[in-house]
């Protein structure tokens, strides 16, 4: 009984040794492919073909180190190809498996605007922002739809966001997209906004 017992350990040790190996093997080729994918985004360029993307294990590890979900990345290959059912669909799957994703959201974003559905983009573009509304990238083009669509209200509001920051990105195209709103009744707002940021201009007090 006693030998029974140990062979059985040994056995479940063997088992779960090889279990942590195949993890470990699975992680190393997945950061393989993960410092490519993250480049790519980084220059906005496409490095793998569509057989090699089939070839990238999704599944495990499903975040890549900087927790955007890997599918994410894939769904800007679908994207760049106009192939949208499917960078929907990876895009969905990514925010399943990372709810809290600024740039997932940014993403589904620019897939309906590029679908030339911009209702739905500022919509996952707001939800973006209200995850990280210090996140340039996402302000940037908030800001900019929030005024194409003469959501002026909201985009008023979201001045407590950027009165205090001291990111130039932000402030410029915060000040670009107020500086496009057409209704009078706002021209006293947008002097003041205006002020305040050319005082921080002057005093070189806004970063990159």
């Amino acid at each position: 009984m006693k030998e029974m017992k140990t062979k059985i350990l040994i056995f479940t040790f063997f088992c779960l040794s090889m279990l942590f190996v195949l993890a470990n093997y699975k992680k190393l080729i997945s950061n393989k492919f993960q410092v490519i994918l993250h480049k790519d985004l980084v220059d906005g360029s496409y490095t793998f073909k569509n057989y090699q993307l089939s070839q990238i294990d999704m599944e495990f590890p499903s975040l890549s180190f900087n927790m955007i979900p890997i599918k994410t990345y894939i769904a800007r290959y679908y994207l760049n190809q106009k192939r949208y059912e499917e960078a929907l669909n990876a895009i969905n799957i990514a925010l399943e498996e990372n709810p809290f994703s600024v740039y997932s959201f940014y993403f589904k974003a620019r897939i309906y605007l590029d679908m030339g559905q911009q209702n739905e983009a500022l919509n996952y573009l707001e939800k973006s922002y209200l995850l990280s509304n210090s996140t340039d990238y996402v302000a940037a083009l908030y800001y900019t739809l929030l005024s194409e669509n003469k959501n002026y209200k909201k985009l008023f509001s979201n001045y407590i966001n950027v009165k205090n920051s001291l990111n130039k990105n932000i402030w410029f195209y915060y000040v670009s997209a107020i500086n496009s709103v057409d209704t009078i009744s706002y021209d006293s707002l947008i002097l003041k906004i205006n002020n305040r940021y050319n005082y921080l201009n002057e005093k070189d007090k806004l970063k990159n």
